[in-house]
């Protein structure tokens, strides 16, 4: 092995060993004894649907890729599980765009970078729909009575709007931003 190797080896070991330590002091002090049965029921399920989440995230990442890069399914598993790795250790995981492209060569990590964000991004805009949609269901099923303002209205109206436009665009402005090669 060449020099490079093994201090690329020696990073990733070094990496899962801090991870390993980083959950111990994280939970080390955390009382399991104080779980519910409901609660304990809903860590459960999380537990369960991590793995499910991770391999929609790698389709997800593979299906991303495919149009500009030659990737296999393991390089996508790789990219994904390094960058959730990466994402632990930096504020609101945003090291997770940059740790996805560690494994392709250099030349094409901006282009990763760029895939990487606008995977994220698309990520985001799911989940506000979502929870603004979770949000309206609970006001909805405990009988809250929402007496926002207009204003209120219109912002999540626009916003809605604005968020449609944006992912019908993402792909139009990456594909221009190839063409004018922007991230060279």
């Amino acid at each position: 092995m060449t020099k490079k190797k093994h201090i690329s080896t020696l990073l990733k070991i070094s990496l899962i060993v801090a991870s390993y330590i980083y959950l111990y002091y994280k939970l080390k002090d955390f009382n399991f004894h104080d779980f519910s049965h409901n609660n304990f029921f809903y860590l459960l399920i999380s537990i369960v649907l991590m793995p499910l989440n991770w391999i929609i995230e790698i389709i997800k990442w593979k299906n991303l890729l495919k149009n500009n890069f030659k990737t296999t399914f393991e390089q996508s598993i790789k990219s994904v599980l390094i960058g959730i790795s990466v994402g632990l250790w930096t504020p609101n995981r945003i090291g997770e765009i940059a740790g996805r492209s560690l494994i392709f060569q250099k030349k094409d990590k901006a282009n990763i970078i760029a895939l990487a964000t606008i995977s994220s991004l698309c990520q985001f805009i799911i989940t506000v729909f979502a929870g603004l949609g979770g949000l309206f269901i609970i006001f909805y099923l405990t009988g809250k009575n929402l007496n926002l303002s207009i204003i209120y209205y219109i912002f999540v109206i626009i916003i809605f709007v604005l968020m449609i436009i944006l992912i019908f665009s993402l792909n139009n402005i990456y594909n221009l931003c190839m063409k004018k090669n922007c991230f060279n």
